[in-house]
């Protein structure tokens, strides 16, 4: 069953001037277009747009009014990490080699004295 992930962004707002286009709707849709080809080219595919509703604080006294954003919604398809391609042939298998250990390959690092840092202890958090 394929699995999928979302992204969401907002509706463009300004309509940006393009040359050759005119009309404030012929920009839009041009721009809106372009956001959607752009996606696109990244595998996203358009599923819809929303109009949401966002309680957002304004002013000085921070008063709460509901805003509605427009966003766009797309997804696109995610492969699991579990699942690989089909092959043909199996996976080659390593095998380690027979040989004795080099010794000097054995050789353990020495660490020399580990520097004491003065780390203060921490205590339980506290609300201030």
């Amino acid at each position: 069953m394929p699995t999928f992930e979302y992204k969401i962004v907002p509706a463009p707002r300004k309509i940006k001037k393009i040359k050759g286009v005119r009309g404030n709707e012929d920009r839009y849709a041009r721009n809106l277009s372009d956001l959607m080809n752009e996606l696109a080219a990244d595998g996203w595919e358009y599923q819809r747009a929303e109009s949401l509703p966002v309680d957002e604080k304004t002013g000085m006294m921070g008063k709460t009014q509901e805003i509605f954003h427009n966003v766009l919604v797309f997804r696109r398809e995610t492969i699991p990490a579990t699942e690989t391609a089909p092959t043909s042939e199996p996976a080659p298998v390593y095998e380690a080699p027979n040989e004795a250990a080099d010794p000097a390959m054995l050789e353990t690092l020495v660490v020399e004295d580990s520097v004491e840092i003065d780390v203060p202890e921490l205590g339980p958090a506290v609300r201030d």
